[in-house]
């Protein structure tokens, strides 16, 4: 008879498997089990992600210089019309967009975790209580399935299917609804973009798209579900047509990246699909023409990883035992060859006699 070890380690698995099955997506989430105060060296200061550490060794400064960063990088858009800010955490994402000259007319704010749309809504509150900017939370899945959310913002109907018109919006999401194959991910089926219904940080209903002017996604994108593909599929249709962009960094596997890794430890370890570990671009080469595929054009990339990965490791490193093994595992993807890249890409103009023109 085997030995409970082997019948373990054989079960291993099977238990990795089971594991986001029986337990709700938003528990597994790594964000959910610690606090952004931990990293923040400033009072009052909540920016939870990887940093751009260029001149610089303090976190807080690093992970704000990430942001500002990327909405830079975001060009020429029209950063005064409509925003979707998608896994903006604790809101300091969002009070960058406000204070910005001029501000966004709309503001519209998604994250998965309940908890961190009330702070989001209290830190906006606290630091733009006479905001001009119509703003709307919504506590969701950033993946969204057509013809079941109908208050998602990435729905190109909402506003005219009967949902809900509040301020803050709440959608129930079932985790194994999303594993459609890799053509699905690269066309789901969605209809064609138009307005919706907003609400401002009073709850008082307003006027508002989509079609965005852009989509903000600041170190988050490979956790969305069921892959980064079908996102952007699905992104693609609420975007303004001509000129609507979206910004994000996403963080790229090495090719040699193993299997077992990939499918059972990672995915579970990471809150990443597996997806996002073996079906991603091998060069930025691939990841262009990936883009283009789903229907994307102007598309820019760069890799960051120099300002991104020895610099966090470093200051992890600088902090508690647990805070040191996590500097481990970022100075190994730094040597094993993961790249943290930028990428935007804009939604190209109706075509004459579309169906959507």
């Amino acid at each position: 008879m085997p030995s409970p070890f082997v019948i373990l380690l054989a079960s291993l698995p099977l238990i990795f498997r089971l594991i986001p099955m029986l337990v709700p997506s938003h528990v597994l989430e790594p964000y959910n089990l610690w606090s952004p105060d931990s990293l923040n060296t400033k009072p009052g200061v909540k920016w939870r992600n990887m940093g751009y550490w260029e001149d610089t060794e303090d976190y807080s400064q690093a992970a704000e210089a990430l942001a500002s960063k990327l909405l830079d990088f975001a060009g020429e858009v029209e950063s005064s019309g409509n925003i979707l800010d998608i896994a903006h955490g604790t809101g300091e994402s969002l009070c960058l967009h406000l204070s910005r000259i001029p501000p966004p007319e709309h503001l519209h704010a998604l994250t998965s975790l309940p908890h961190e749309t009330e702070l989001a809504r209290q830190l906006v509150s606290i630091r733009y209580p006479n905001t001009t900017t119509s703003i709307q939370f919504f506590t969701a899945s950033a993946s969204y399935r057509p013809g079941k959310d109908l208050d998602h913002p990435l729905n190109p109907l909402r506003g005219f299917m009967g949902e809900s018109s509040s301020s803050s919006s709440q959608i129930t999401f079932d985790s194994d609804d999303n594993d459609e194959d890799e053509d699905e991910d690269l066309n789901p089926s969605f209809s064609s973009p138009s307005a919706s219904s907003s609400s401002g940080p009073d709850g008082s209903s307003s006027s508002s798209p989509p079609p965005y002017d852009l989509i903000y996604i600041l170190d988050a994108i490979y956790h969305f579900p069921p892959s980064v593909p079908y996102f952007l599929s699905s992104a693609l249709r609420v975007l303004k047509p001509s000129t609507g962009t979206i910004v994000y960094t996403d963080i790229l596997p090495p090719s040699t990246l193993n299997a077992g890794l990939a499918h059972l430890i990672l995915p579970w370890s990471w809150g990443v699909p597996a997806k996002n570990f073996v079906s991603r671009p091998k060069s930025l080469k691939d990841y262009q023409a990936l883009l283009e595929r789903v229907g994307y054009e102007d598309i820019v990339i760069e890799d960051w990883s120099s300002h991104v990965w020895s610099g966090f490791a470093k200051n992890l490193r600088k902090r508690g035992w647990a805070w040191k093994v996590v500097a481990r595992g970022v100075e190994w993807a730094q040597k094993s060859g993961w790249r943290f890249v930028a990428v935007r890409a804009r939604r190209p103009g109706f075509k004459v006699g579309s169906e959507e023109e």
